[in-house]
């Protein structure tokens, strides 16, 4: 199976930008992400040949679809930030050190899609979600000592 080398890719479909869900993989153009709907729109969909054949991309692997709000917080980013930060320093260090790693798959999804600038922008966002994470690191090691027990919400 091919497609674990594939990361959060986009259809290739002519003027399509959704989320990747399928692969056709060439012996001489290599691979091709496509959407479901661009996908079986392709005469050799779902065909197998010496030399093409598809796959399904794991779930795992399909790209994120941005989304404008956060579930259970609609309109309130302001409060998703209070309750973040309203956590144990390590825990708020561990959430820098997530999101830093999921923009950085994103940053190789768009690369795979060939858009290097906003691969670029999203890995420098990475850097320096990453020094977030080692400054909240910083900010545990000197509270640590004074906490008691954790608290459960």
């Amino acid at each position: 199976m091919r497609t674990k080398k594939l990361v959060h890719l986009y259809c290739s479909g002519q003027g399509c930008d959704k989320p990747a869900t399928w692969a056709r993989f060439t012996q001489y153009s290599g691979k091709h992400p496509f959407c479901d709907v661009c996908a079986k729109k392709e005469i050799d969909f779902n065909k197998e040949t010496d030399n093409l054949y598809w796959e399904k991309i794991p779930a795992k692997r399909v790209a994120p679809i941005h989304r404008i709000e956060v579930e259970h917080y609609e309109g309130e980013l302001e409060l998703l930030v209070r309750r973040i930060h309203g956590m144990r320093y390590d825990k708020v260090a561990e959430f820098y050190l997530l999101t830093a790693r999921e923009l950085h798959k994103q940053a190789e999804g768009d690369e795979a899609k060939g858009r290097t600038v906003l691969a670029d922008i999203l890995r420098g966002a990475a850097s320096t979600t990453l020094r977030q994470h080692q400054m909240f690191k910083g900010v545990w090691r000197l509270c640590k000592p004074h906490i008691g027990k954790p608290k459960k919400s």
